[in-house]
């Protein structure tokens, strides 16, 4: 079926449609997402920006017009990655633009080696490559850290606050604030 017959069953609620034209655009939305390079964002954040402008494609899309659907959703996608990049820009976002997510260490580290989009679930040879450097990387960083810093990334990566973790190890808020700091300042290193 053309992208525009799928269209035409997803405007009618068919869930299959939208599901295959969603397969069909995720190389193009991975492509435009690695484009960006800058503060505040990542490709995955941005990839999801570009899915929800195709969601938007499909919902809006004029089939009377003498457009494609292909340039169409390739705007739409496009113009919201492009809002959620000015948007991350902005001065409320001022305090992010300059962390290290540290939740997302694995998939960070394959993004930034970039095997993430490379590796296939049917190629086996890449998963355990992949898998032996994220080892390789987890080993450095119990050496580099304390027990006092591990234990309070373990926490703070469970989703804790940082008065919760400061309960659970005994010690003040401030204390719980600085192992984080000196734990992104060392990951850094290595990553």
């Amino acid at each position: 079926m053309t992208d525009e017959q799928l269209v035409a069953l997803a405007q009618q609620s068919d869930a299959q449609a939208v599901s295959e034209l969603i397969v069909r655009y995720i190389p193009l939305v991975r492509f435009k997402a690695s484009g960006y390079i800058g503060p505040g964002y990542e490709p995955e954040d941005l990839a999801q920006e570009g899915f929800i402008g195709l969601l938007g494609a499909i919902r809006t899309f004029d089939s009377t017009r003498d457009s494609l659907f292909r340039t169409y959703a390739t705007v739409c996608i496009t113009n919201r990655m492009n809002s959620a990049v000015k948007g991350a820009g902005g001065e409320k976002h001022k305090a992010l633009q300059n962390y290290l997510p540290l939740s997302e260490m694995n998939e960070q580290d394959c993004r930034q080696s970039g095997e993430l989009d490379r590796v296939r679930i049917s190629d086996p040879e890449n998963l355990v490559i992949m898998q032996e450097d994220l080892d390789e990387r987890r080993s450095r960083m119990r050496d580099l850290l304390s027990i006092f810093e591990q234990e309070t990334l373990k926490l703070y990566l469970s989703g804790h606050s940082y008065y919760e973790i400061a309960q659970l190890l005994q010690c003040a808020t401030k204390a719980v604030d600085n192992a984080l700091q000196r734990v992104r300042r060392k990951l850094r290193s290595i990553i």
